[in-house]
C-alpha cells in the first residue's frame, strides 16, 4: 500500500511539472510581452503549450506503459509458477491416493487367505495342499503390492519435497 501512495504522489509531481514547466519557460522568454487580446497570439502560445506538452506527456506514457508490461510479466510469471506447482501437488497427491483401494483390497484378501489356510491346517485335510500354495502365491503378491508403497512413501520426499516448499 505504500508503494502505491508514493507512486501516486510521484505521478502528481511529475504531471505538475508538465504543465508548468513549458509554461515557465514561455513566460520567462517572453516575459515583457503583456497578455494579449488577439486570438492569434493565443492560438500561437495554444500551439506551443500543446507541442511541448503533448511530447512530455507521449513520452511519459512510454515510460509508464513499460513500467506496466514489465510488472503484469511479472506478475504473470509468479503465477504460472505458482499454478505449475500446484499442478504438481495435485499430481503427487493423486499418486499417492491411487494406492489406497489397492491396499486395503490387498489388507482384507490377506486377512482371508491367512484365515483360508488357517483352516485348512487346522482341518489337515490333504487335498488342500494345492489350495494352500496358491493362497501364498496370492499372499506374496499382495505383499509385494504393500512393498511397492512402502518404497514409494520412502522415496516420496525425495521425489516431491519441492513441492511443498514456501
Amino acid at each position: 500500500m505504500k508503494f502505491r501512495s508514493i507512486t501516486a504522489f510521484i505521478l502528481i509531481i511529475i504531471s505538475i511539472i508538465i504543465i508548468v514547466v513549458p509554461s515557465l519557460v514561455f513566460i520567462f522568454k517572453y516575459k515583457p510581452i503583456k497578455f494579449s487580446d488577439s486570438i492569434s497570439d493565443w492560438g500561437a502560445f495554444g500551439d506551443y503549450f500543446g507541442g511541448v506538452t503533448n511530447t512530455l506527456i507521449s513520452l511519459l506514457s512510454l515510460v509508464f506503459l513499460s513500467y506496466i508490461s514489465w510488472m503484469i510479466s511479472k506478475f504473470t510469471s509468479e503465477e504460472s509458477k505458482k499454478l505449475y506447482l500446484l499442478q504438481k501437488r495435485i499430481e503427487a497427491y493423486d499418486e499417492l491416493m491411487r494406492y489406497l483401494p489397492k491396499l486395503q483390497l490387498a489388507a482384507k484378501s490377506i486377512s482371508n487367505k491367512i484365515n483360508f489356510i488357517t483352516h485348512y491346517a487346522i482341518n489337515n485335510n490333504e487335498n488342500s495342499s494345492a489350495n494352500i500354495d496358491l493362497k501364498m502365491e496370492e499372499i506374496s503378491d499382495d505383499v509385494l503390492l504393500c512393498f511397492d508403497y512402502h518404497y514409494f512413501i520412502f522415496n516420496f520426499y525425495v521425489r516431491f519435497s519441492h513441492l511443498y516448499k514456501n
